[in-house]
């Protein structure tokens, strides 16, 4: 998969499928990815943005990625059979989760392995999320009920972690779409937020602000 503005180098379908064929085990192989900006120049690597050195990255990822997907859709090359399998892309999903459900399912049925090498780049152009956040964010509380009606027994094996992660998405809501929600719908969004984790003081700092009417 690549999309319009993103790159893969030269050897890179090369290598990945040197792994298929070595490791008939595994269903899918991903690799590290440059990040550039607008232009094309290299800021960083996909490996460090996302401290792949703290995660799990090869074998059965399904909890790894559980709380958060760091993988570019381009960094992995995929087995056929196992696309069919699992469905392929969900088009119902809103922007940017369509891959991670994607992803997510394929790791809870293939063990991956991973090629420590940047094998491709990712543009990423600054601020074009930041103009309109509330697509990403709903897109995210999407995956979560999609995540907690298929696969229970995993959110609940991590069921601290993810109520960090499902109350922080209302908390983000409420902080960053202020001038595209009414002040009601901000103190809805917070109340959900605190009935997920009601010993938090994030949430009820943001609470406050929204009641004394600051964005």
């Amino acid at each position: 998969f690549l999309d319009a503005d993103d790159f893969l180098t030269p050897d890179c379908l090369e290598k990945k499928f040197r792994v298929l064929e070595a490791k008939r085990e595994v269903g899918w192989v991903y690799s590290d990815i440059y990040l550039t900006d607008e232009t094309g120049r290299v800021t960083g690597l996909c490996s460090q943005r996302f401290r792949y050195e703290r995660r799990k990255l090869t074998g059965w990822i399904h909890d790894e990625l559980l709380l958060g997907n760091f993988i570019p859709i381009h960094a992995p090359l995929i087995r056929r059979a196992c696309i069919d399998r699992i469905g392929g892309f969900d088009e119902a999903f809103r922007m940017f989760q369509e891959d991670y459900n994607m992803l997510f399912r394929l790791s809870s049925a293939f063990p991956v392995d991973y090629i420590n090498e940047p094998l491709g780049y990712y543009r990423q152009v600054s601020g074009s999320r930041a103009r309109n956040p509330l697509p990403v964010l709903l897109g995210t509380l999407q995956f979560i009920e999609a995540v907690e009606r298929e696969f229970p027994s995993v959110v609940q094996a991590r069921c601290g972690e993810w109520a960090m992660r499902k109350s922080d998405v209302w908390i983000q809501m409420a902080l960053k779409v202020s001038g595209d929600a009414s002040v009601w719908k901000r103190w809805l969004w917070i109340c959900r937020a605190i009935k997920i984790r009601p010993l938090q003081g994030a949430a009820y700092r943001v609470l406050l602000k929204v009641l004394v009417g600051r964005s």
